[in-house]
């Protein structure tokens, strides 16, 4: 059986383009000779010539002109033509949905910017579809745990043989997984309003030593447990910030140094002004982390170390990194497995 020869079908917007390109064309051809017609009439008053001047002489060379003219502009017009058609369908299928669209580049001539700054945009609208599949698959996975931990043992609760000291444990695991859907709700709140957000507008200064300090005292509950040595340099600095803000990225950075520092273990807080600059440390002797993790920790829903899985819900650095960029500042990671981790925030004084 021969293979047919399937007709490349066009765009709607490329055959537009291509009968507005045929007009130009004509009108190109037809205009040149006009010109050219009013131009030698000037030319022979100027010249003060005695002879008639016979305006006929053009329609003898409208066929002439038509000749040279028209080929040029119909190859000009297909040239543009064929580019426009390759960037009309490429912008259709990512209309359509297919964001994988990409334009080769070689042989592009005077389009080339054009199909680069295409594939550029194509890649953006991919990565911002992926990230949004990511969000969602991230947050029902999340979610889903609880609920499924609530909704069994609620079930088991309902048996009127069950002993007390398993009812006991029943409701303490209720308990505990509601807190960490409430805990998911709030973030995932303050992470959608953040990620709106693009200048931090309730700015005022107040001493940011001190609202650390005052993190790590209600903390106390959480570190005190583990038997974890926490030291502090935390001098008087005032900052011009949202307070409110700021207080979610201290308590996202010492709730997760908390988490990974094991039983007897050491967190040191630091803060220094310099010129321009104030930095925040926080530093923990826990587990640290790979160089495949530490790059990808502020991904929302990822999680490294799949034995503390049950205790968060990977949202805390995506958090940090959020409300640091809205502050036009830097956040860095230095860590290595067996010997724990540091967080080094660098925030400009404006």
């Amino acid at each position: 059986m021969k293979d047919k020869k399937v007709k490349k079908k066009h765009s709607d917007a490329a055959k537009h383009i291509n009968k507005w390109l045929a007009l130009l064309a004509a009108v190109i051809a037809v205009g040149g000779v006009m010109a050219f017609g009013v131009i030698a009439y000037i030319a022979n008053a100027a010249n003060g010539s005695n002879g008639t001047y016979d305006p006929l002489w053009m329609v003898y060379m409208i066929p002439v002109m038509l000749v040279i003219a028209v080929p040029v502009t119909i190859f000009i017009a297909r040239f543009v033509y064929k580019h426009f058609d390759v960037l009309s369908s490429a912008m259709s299928d990512v209309a359509n949905g297919k964001t994988d669209a990409y334009i080769p580049t070689a042989n592009a001539s005077a389009f080339k910017g054009i199909y680069e700054d295409f594939n550029k945009m194509a890649a953006e609208i991919a990565g911002i579809q992926r990230l949004r599949a990511e969000i969602v698959d991230g947050f029902s996975h999340e979610l889903k745990t609880p609920v499924a931990s609530i909704n069994g043992f609620a079930k088991m609760l309902l048996d009127e043989d069950l002993p007390e000291e398993k009812r006991k444990k029943y409701l303490g695991i209720i308990v505990k997984e509601s807190d960490r859907l409430a805990s998911l709700a709030k973030n995932n709140l303050l992470l959608s309003k953040i990620d709106a957000q693009e200048i931090v507008s309730d700015k005022k200064p107040y001493n940011l030593g001190r609202q650390i300090q005052e993190i790590a005292i209600a903390m106390e509950t959480a570190w005190s447990e583990k038997n974890i040595n926490l030291s502090a340099g935390l001098p008087d600095v005032i900052y011009e910030g949202d307070a409110n803000l700021m207080e979610s990225l201290w308590q996202n950075l010492l709730s997760n140094a908390i988490k990974f520092t094991p039983k007897n273990g050491d967190i040191t807080i630091m803060l220094t002004r310099t010129e321009d600059d104030i930095i925040v440390s926080f530093a923990d002797t826990g587990i640290g982390m790979s160089d495949e993790v530490t790059a990808r920790i502020f991904e929302r829903y990822y999680q490294g170390d799949a034995s503390h899985t049950g205790d968060g819900h990977g949202l805390g650095l995506s958090i940090v990194k959020r409300i640091v960029r809205l502050c036009d500042g830097r956040i860095t990671v230095q860590s290595k497995e067996g010997e724990g981790s540091t967080f080094i925030i660098i925030l400009p004084i404006l």
